[in-house]
This record gives structure tokens, C-alpha cells and sequence, in this order.
């Protein structure tokens, strides 16, 4: 993590503590899903969080390979979300899997049109 990224990971925990995550969004390419459900966040969070280290684990075993692959679910799901047809859940789910633990780890780079959007309130 560079220093600049470590600065406005700084600047985002100061500005978030003590609110409550009531929107998160899943962006790949422009397309994208949001949750506003703190709930359904909160549980998937959790289960995304969960899976971040297989996911890790399988990047370091099978290295640009299961990168491709990731990517390529992404790109499946890419022409569904452009059209404004709602995904099929479990196609939904590992969309957004794959975008915040690529994300987290840094693969995709968050930017104006991918990564992980946080809405807080309170």
C-alpha cells in the first residue's frame, strides 16, 4: 500500500467512525449493483469478507490464471447489468464477491467506474 493510499484510508476511517454503512455499491467497468439494504450488507460483507482469503490463497497458488478467471465472471455478468436486466442472484452475488475482494486486495483499482462505492449516515 503506497503512502498516498494509506492517507485516504486514514481520511475515510476518521470520517466513517461512529456511522452506519447504508449504501454499498459494486462497480466493474462502469456497471454496476447497489445494495441499500443495511441487513443484506451487513451479511454479505461478512460472507465477503469470509471468502478474501481463499481467494487470496488461489491467486498465489494459480497466480494471473485465477486473476483471468475472476475477471471473466465479471465479464459475464458486464452485458446483463448494461442492459438494465436484473441478474439472476447467484450471478449477482459473485459479481459483487468478486469486485470487493478484488478491490481489497487491490487488484482493481477504485476509480470513477470501478470498485466499491460506501454511503454512511449518522
Amino acid at each position: 500500500m503506497t503512502r498516498q493510499e494509506r492517507r485516504r484510508k486514514e481520511r475515510i476511517s476518521k470520517v466513517v467512525a461512529g456511522k452506519k454503512l447504508v449504501s454499498l455499491g459494486f462497480f466493474y467497468k462502469g456497471a454496476g449493483i447497489t445494495i441499500n439494504d443495511e441487513a443484506q450488507i451487513k451479511e454479505l460483507v461478512e460472507r465477503f469478507e469470509y471468502a478474501a482469503p481463499f481467494y487470496q490463497n488461489a491467486i498465489k497458488k494459480d497466480g494471473q490464471s485465477e486473476i483471468d478467471f475472476y475477471y471473466s465472471q465479471l465479464e459475464q455478468v458486464l452485458p446483463i447489468l448494461d442492459k438494465g436486466i436484473e441478474c439472476a442472484h447467484q450471478e449477482c452475488v459473485i459479481f459483487m464477491m468478486n469486485v470487493y475482494v478484488l478491490t481489497k486486495l487491490g487488484i482493481i483499482k477504485d476509480d470513477n467506474m470501478n470498485g466499491l462505492q460506501y454511503m454512511y449516515q449518522g
